[in-house]
């Protein structure tokens, strides 16, 4: 079965770029990591795939549409840098604060229009 990846959107994005940094920081290998989390985000089977056939994580990443462009050039520098974990840590903490930063807006942008309807 072919699986499409999309874009899963921040908060499913940061967790599971949490959860890939986790899983590398315990000493598992990438293709390891990807694989246990393709199972609860099945839009990432691609990239696992493509990595599994021996492409690099960067190119997999590129090809996919399941991360944003923040997450693919952090991604890219961590590879690049040997701190791959430290790297998605510090995203996943970046797209959560994006996250609810947006809900908040989003939260206060929808209050007036409330009361304007009850008056």
């Amino acid at each position: 079965m072919k699986y499409k990846s999309k874009y899963i959107g921040l908060k499913k994005e940061s967790e599971l770029v949490r959860k890939l940094s986790f899983l590398l920081s315990s000493g598992q290998g990438i293709i390891e990591s990807l694989n246990v989390l393709s199972i609860t985000y099945p839009e990432i089977i691609s990239i696992y795939k493509n990595i599994d056939e021996g492409k690099s994580l960067k190119n997999s990443i590129k090809q996919s549409t399941v991360f944003s462009n923040i997450s693919v050039k952090i991604i890219e520098v961590g590879e690049l840098t040997g701190t791959l974990s430290n790297s998605l840590l510090s995203l996943s903490k970046y797209l959560r604060q994006k996250y609810e930063i947006k809900n908040k807006i989003v939260t206060a942008s929808i209050y007036p229009l409330i009361i304007y309807q009850c008056l």
